[in-house]
């Protein structure tokens, strides 16, 4: 009886052993599962990272990219505002000089009688028109410049206020030298 107890367990041990080897080989093949299925969720993760840091890097990139381009802007546009400043002022004195021209050709005396006369008041007057050929240079310079700062910045507030100056120049400059061609045609028809 002994002899069939101990043939029992043995065969009781077997079995066990046997189930243990298989559930030791059921558990490596799930370990060996599960660690092929961490390792592609690792590298799912790893792809997803690396394009998560590319992205990041090329958001990264656009933004100092657009970081510059606005600095560019700005300096541009604070070149543009103090070029319009030096050309106004060159502009204001411009006006002014032909105002104070405007004027002098508003208090000139009447067309003179005499020849001694006549020839004074034109000789006086071609000082007026040596003085215009002078300022002709400065004149062109200030509207080219103008031109040149309206057309290279589309911002409203560098070109409004310099488009009115220049227009209101031109009309002067037009309405001086018209007066001025005017008083002289007269002055050489009396001589």
């Amino acid at each position: 009886e002994m002899e069939e107890e101990h043939e029992v367990l043995k065969l009781e041990l077997e079995e066990e052993q046997v189930a243990s080897v298989k559930r030791r080989k059921q558990w490596e093949t799930e370990i060996r599962r599960k660690k092929e299925m961490f390792k592609q969720r690792l590298a799912r993760i790893n792809k997803l990272a690396e394009a998560i840091k590319r992205k990041r890097e090329e958001i990264e990139r656009i933004r100092l990219q657009q970081e510059r381009e606005e600095a560019e802007r700005q300096a541009a546009l604070e070149r543009a505002r103090a070029a319009t400043a030096a050309v106004q002022a060159k502009l204001s004195g411009l006006l002014e000089w032909l105002q104070e021209r405007e004027d002098y050709l508003r208090r000139c005396d009447p067309v003179a009688n005499t020849y001694d006369e006549l020839y004074m008041q034109l000789d006086e007057h071609k000082g007026l028109h040596h003085d215009f050929d002078e300022k002709q240079e400065e004149y062109d310079n200030i509207v080219i410049t103008c031109q040149e700062i309206m057309n290279e910045h589309a911002d409203p507030s560098v070109g409004e206020a310099l488009d009115v100056q220049l227009m209101e120049l031109s009309d002067k400059w037009d309405s001086v030298i018209k007066a001025s061609m005017s008083r002289q045609r007269a002055i050489e028809e009396m001589a």
